[in-house]
C-alpha cells in the first residue's frame, strides 16, 4: 500500500484459509464513495494475482456510512 500511495492504512487483520476468507482494514483513508468500489476492484485483482485463483471482494463496513474504516471481505 504504502509504495504506492501517502494516505490511509491497509490490514491484513484475518486470513482463513480453511473458511476461505480474508478480511482487511483499510483506515485513515476517506476519498469520494465512488472510490470504495474502485478500491473493491483493485483488492480482487491483487487477491487474483497473488493467489491465482478467483476471488470477490465486498465491503462490509464504511467510513461514507457512519463506519469508523473501511473494511473488505474477499472469499474465494
Amino acid at each position: 500500500w504504502r509504495k504506492h500511495l501517502t494516505v490511509g492504512e491497509l490490514n491484513v487483520k484475518e486470513v482463513d484459509k480453511e473458511g476461505k476468507k480474508i478480511l482487511i482494514r483499510l483506515e485513515k483513508y476517506c476519498l469520494h464513495p465512488l472510490h470504495c468500489q474502485i478500491l473493491i476492484g483493485y483488492l480482487e485483482q491483487a487477491f487474483r494475482m497473488a493467489a491465482k485463483e478467483e476471488g470477490k471482494c465486498r465491503e462490509e463496513e464504511c467510513v461514507h456510512d457512519g463506519g469508523r474504516f473501511h473494511e473488505f471481505v474477499i472469499t474465494w
